[in-house]
Order: structure tokens, then sequence, then C-alpha cells
């Protein structure tokens, strides 16, 4: 009896791990991708630079702002608004201003505040908004796109690196977020559909000392 009670609680375990392994890989219908990362040599990264992907954002002219404001009417006729409010000095001052595009319906955004910045993707149909850590670097297919940060000398801001994947509906998934600690991500960028280079800065005993990676991005 004792023994088919341990079988079925090692079942019962079990099935519970695949489940979470399951909901873990999956996120919103989308598989997450496995991500192999490795350290490189310097000479390595340096023949990658040979193989950096630049893809240029859009920038539709007919994004224009009209009487400080953007407004743009979604899919249910609904509209949203992007006000400009205020002056520089003021605690409630606030600036938007249209930077590019990431397709035709994924624009990129800043919003300038009283001592703070933002930089946002909005969803022209749905009015879905993105906050981002940087400009987003694009991958050659146009499916997906990283931020970065570097703020080693601000203990309260991030040196992180965030991968986002674009669905073909247009929405915008995290793929991955990645903290460095002690660390920075000086230069990210893509040398293949699927693969990204790395430059960090350690600090460590308070030597500074690069380090160098290579992203491969599996679906």
């Amino acid at each position: 009896m004792k023994k088919i009670i341990f079988i079925f609680l090692c079942l019962f375990v079990s099935n519970q791990f695949l489940c979470k392994g399951q909901a873990y890989k999956k996120i919103n219908g989308i598989t997450r991708p496995q991500i192999i990362s490795k350290k490189i040599s310097k000479d390595e990264y340096t023949n990658l630079i040979a193989h950096k992907i630049d893809r240029k954002l859009d920038s539709f002219s007919t994004i224009k702002k009209t009487r400080s404001r953007f407004e743009f009417i979604l899919q249910n006729n609904k509209s949203i608004v992007l006000q400009d409010k205020g002056k520089e000095d003021d605690l409630t001052y606030r600036k938007y201003r249209y930077l590019s595009s990431l397709n035709k319906t994924i624009s990129l955004f800043s919003k300038d505040g009283y001592e703070n910045n933002e930089l946002f993707l909005l969803n022209l149909k749905n009015g879905n908004r993105y906050k981002l850590l940087s400009t987003p670097y694009i991958n050659k297919n146009g499916k997906m796109f990283f931020t970065f940060s570097n703020n080693i000398e601000i203990d309260y801001l991030s040196n992180k690196i965030e991968l986002y994947l674009i669905c073909d509906d247009n929405s915008i998934i995290n793929l991955k977020s990645f903290d460095y600690e002690e660390a920075a991500p000086v230069e990210v960028f893509w040398v293949a559909e699927n693969e990204l280079a790395i430059k960090i800065l350690n600090h460590i005993d308070g030597n500074e000392r690069l380090q160098y990676e290579k992203w491969e991005i599996n679906f």
C-alpha cells in the first residue's frame, strides 16, 4: 500500500512539474526561446563587429503634432491623446515627441517631464503602450528588438538588457529581462537574425574589466 501511495505521489509531483514547465515555456501562446549565452574572446568580439546589423527605424511624416498634442483614432473608434502641458519648471510639465516607427502600427515616442524622461512604444490601433529602457534596436526581419541601460554609477538605476518579440498581431512580448550585478552592458548589437554580441564592463573590487558575450536565440 505504501508503495502505491509513493508511486501516486511521484506521478502527481512529476505532472505538476511538467505543467509548470509548459506554462513557463509559453507566454500568450508564444513559445519562449532558449537563449544560449556564452563568453567569447575580445578578438572574436572584434570580428563580430564586421557583421553588425543596423536596421534603421522608419519615420512617417504623417505623424504630426497639432495644437501641442498628438491624437490617434483607434480600431474601437475611441481616441488616445498625448497632450503637452506646462512649462519646463512646472512639476506638471510634459512634452511629447514622435521619434520613429517600428512598422506602420507601432511608433516610438518620448515624454519629457519635470526631472524625468521616458521612451515608449505606442500601438496606434489599440492604444497599448510599452515603456522602454532605450531606443529599440530591431533585428533584420523586424520581429525582435532589444533595449538596454548602463547606469553602473547610479545605484537606483538599472543595468539591464531586455529582449522583445513583435507578434503577428503587433502585440509585444518581453522574452527576457537580464539584470547585471556590479556590471553594465556598454555595447549590444545584432550580428544575425537571432544572435547578439555584447560588451560588458565589470566592476570587481574597484577594478574595471571588460567581458564579451554572444547570445543565440533559438525558438
